[in-house]
């Protein structure tokens, strides 16, 4: 117990030391900072001073005093500021013939803008009334197709499969063209005699599954494969003998 006495005296001698310290150091630094704050405003005012008379284009020196209370505001420009032509921006006007002046250029302007715009044309067109004629408000026209009974739905939607009525000539000839321009209707149809494009496309749908257009293809493609195999030329023993050299 004595040692913690002893030791706690001595740690509250140390932390009160080193507390005042800081205050010490607080209070010098807060010090030093006044006197460098003023000098810094002296100086700025000086600038400021100097930078006044260099506008107004005297050879005054700057004072050299304390800054004053009040701020010096600017004086407002009497003058009225012009942008692009002579109509000026601001709102005062000097004289009845700067008044005049003004009203010309403003006519002017706008004149200019009426003729570019009937130059350019009108930009939309007039859309007319729906009913011109007061008469036909009061009547009634059904003209939504609306389909009501079950009757009229089946009529509107019912696909009658056409008939399929190439000759057996022809079919040969289909197939024949079919193998040479696979798909390709107008090429197969303009080598038909009396059908057009629509009905070579129709009739290769509606018989794709029972002519297997498909196998003739491909059987055609291996007949040409085999037929140019054995055309061919076969080679000698010479020349077999000249290409191991």
């Amino acid at each position: 117990v004595e040692e913690h006495s002893r030791i706690k005296d001595t740690l509250l001698a140390e932390m009160s030391k080193h507390q005042k310290s800081v205050f010490d150091k607080g209070n010098q630094l807060k010090r030093k900072y006044q006197e460098l704050h003023s000098e810094w405003n002296q100086k700025c005012y000086d600038l400021d001073s100097q930078s006044r008379h260099k506008k107004k284009g005297t050879s005054e020196p700057a004072d050299s005093g304390v800054s004053p209370a009040l701020t010096v505001t600017p004086a407002p420009e009497t003058g009225t500021r012009r942008r692009g032509g002579n109509v000026p921006v601001g709102d005062v006007v000097r004289s009845e013939a700067e008044m005049e002046q003004v009203m010309r250029d403003l006519a002017e302007q706008d004149a200019e803008k009426n003729a570019q715009a009937k130059l350019d044309g009108p930009k939309e067109a007039e859309v007319p009334d729906m009913i011109l004629d007061d008469k036909e408000k009061l009547l009634f026209r059904d003209t939504n197709c609306l389909l009501r009974t079950g009757e009229e739905i089946l009529q509107a939607y019912r696909y009658v499969i056409p008939a399929d009525d190439f000759t057996e000539e022809e079919q040969a000839k289909f197939c024949e063209l079919y193998i040479q321009f696979p798909k390709q209707w107008h090429k197969i149809a303009a080598g038909m005699e009396v059908r057009d494009t629509k009905a070579v496309i129709q009739h290769y749908y509606m018989t794709k599954k029972t002519a297997n257009y498909k196998d003739l293809l491909n059987k055609s493609k291996r007949t040409r494969k085999r037929r140019g195999r054995a055309a061919a030329p076969a080679k000698t023993r010479q020349s077999a003998l000249l290409a191991d050299l």
